[in-house]
């Protein structure tokens, strides 16, 4: 009795070992299944490989940029914008350093590319400023691609960012490389931004940075803004720059912002349209205050215009003309 008890024991204790061996025998060829189809999934488009691997692969950057078409196109990963988007960033964090330049190499022969060889080289810049801006002097290369370097880098680094920027041999690309500092730099120290956009020249793209900068001083320090802004000799750009200003300046001192339009802005159609975006934002913050206000406008265009906006505001709002407020 008792040698049958012990034997039924031991049959019991190798039962159970034998369960715990085959279990660890499933997890580890799960793991080993699993590691080989990522593996696998990687290796299809070059992920992982040595760099004497890559070399022996001619066709890798080809089908990278295939790959990357595909999915800022929405078609074969997958058919949501979003998720193209993040498959986008997936593939670009998973790319050697040597690759960039190759795939930018390969887009640049496909059809319809230009949109994503700039967002492979925004992408680039913020892993590798330095690569992708030796890159950009030295290969054709759409103007606008210096402003996104520059931007880009000088949010880490402003000064290596302008350094580079003013060493570009080509006048377009210097420029646009200019601009773009200036437009980092605009809301930090819009001074300095004014003064890029100065040095830029004149160009379309200068006038920009010029509104983005001085409504950002405005913000600050208005009346500087507003000094520096009615001393500009150009007509019409003094007059676009005083309406930026005034319009920055109405969230702190509506009155003291339309008072800047009224005495500064001479063009009746920017004086008007000013006066109604200044009108929109006391509106969207208190409408009783803004219907206060605009009844102390002259009678004439000017009021009407800003009597209909209050009443357009109004409707989206919901509520009551006298009332309402956000």
């Amino acid at each position: 009795m008792k040698l049958t008890r012990r034997l039924a024991g031991a049959l019991l204790l190798a039962a159970v070992i034998l369960a715990a061996l085959a279990l660890q025998h499933a997890r580890h060829s799960t793991a080993r299944d699993g590691k080989s189809r990522g593996d696998r999934s990687h290796a299809a488009f070059g992920f992982g490989r040595s760099a004497k691997q890559r070399e022996q692969d001619p066709l890798r950057h080809h089908r990278l940029a295939q790959r990357l078409l595909e999915a800022t196109r929405g078609t074969a990963m997958t058919n949501e914008a979003g998720d193209g988007e993040s498959n986008f960033h997936k593939m670009v964090d998973s790319f050697a350093a040597d690759d960039f330049a190759a795939v930018m190499d390969e887009l640049a022969s496909l059809d319809q590319t230009g949109d994503l060889r700039l967002k492979l080289l925004l992408a680039w810049t913020e892993r590798d400023p330095h690569a992708a801006a030796s890159f950009v002097g030295d290969g054709p290369l759409p103007v606008e691609a210096s402003r996104i370097v520059a931007g880009s880098w000088a949010k880490h680094d402003p000064a290596a960012a302008l350094s580079w920027a003013r060493g570009l041999s080509q006048e377009a690309p210097r420029q646009q490389a200019l601009i773009g500092c200036g437009s980092e730099l605009a809301f930090h120290d819009p001074q300095q931004a004014i003064d890029l956009a100065i040095e830029a020249g004149t160009i379309p793209a200068t006038e920009e940075l010029l509104n983005q900068a001085a409504g950002a001083w405005a913000t600050k320090d208005p009346g500087s803004a507003a000094a520096w802004a009615n001393a500009i000799t150009d007509t019409a750009l003094r007059e676009k720059l005083v309406g930026g200003v005034a319009s920055a300046w109405a969230d702190q001192d509506p009155r003291a912002a339309s008072k800047l339009v009224i005495d500064s802005m001479h063009d009746g159609s920017l004086e008007e349209n000013a006066l109604v975006g200044i009108v929109q934002r006391i509106a969207f913050k208190d409408m009783a205050k803004a219907r206060e206000w605009v009844a102390q406008f002259p009678e004439g265009r000017m009021r009407e215009r800003a009597e209909a906006e209050l009443a357009r505001i109004t409707g989206r709002m919901g509520g009551s003309p006298l009332t309402s407020q956000h």
